[in-house]
């Protein structure tokens, strides 16, 4: 990333007063490219930031890769409030930042993190037709587990 002059950081320790709104435009971008089985409609800024404070989540665990201005992609390790598996929450890249080397860089700070913290195991979920992001999950030893099924009507 050094070589690209990307920075990655954790958010509690970028200073852009915008950030959050940055983050929530760029993780928009990402996710509605995502390849899925599953309808995305959308997240307001407020659900965006209600999901940003929920009990398993914390700023310094919020992995974010900036170029210049930009945020480039995000990964987010994600802690569950009493016990449970530490995981994945959530890693996206911006359009701009895809084929980069941004997705994998985040996601090994992640578990780098998690190691640290004592962690011996991290899991992911992606959607089966992800496979630019399966692939890189392949490569850095994520094992597949048994698949779960989501269903999903009409309300």
């Amino acid at each position: 990333m050094r070589e690209q002059k990307i920075r990655v950081l954790t958010v509690d320790r970028d200073t852009d007063p915008d950030k959050w709104k940055k983050l929530w435009q760029m993780s928009e971008e990402a996710i509605h490219d995502i390849p899925t089985t599953v309808p995305y409609s959308g997240t307001s800024f407020d659900d965006f930031m209600k999901w940003m404070r929920s009990p398993g989540l914390h700023e310094d665990r919020i992995w974010i890769a900036r170029d210049g201005d930009a945020i480039l992609g995000v990964s987010i390790l994600s802690y569950p409030p009493k016990r449970g598996v530490v995981a994945t929450d959530w890693t996206g890249v911006a359009r701009v930042g895809r084929g980069r080397g941004v997705a994998r860089a985040l996601k090994y700070e992640t578990v780098m993190q998690a190691i640290g913290l004592g962690v011996d195991k991290v899991r992911t979920d992606n959607d089966f037709k992800n496979t630019p992001i399966l692939h890189i999950n392949e490569t850095m030893g994520y094992r597949r587990r048994s698949d779960g099924i989501q269903f999903m009507r009409n309300a």
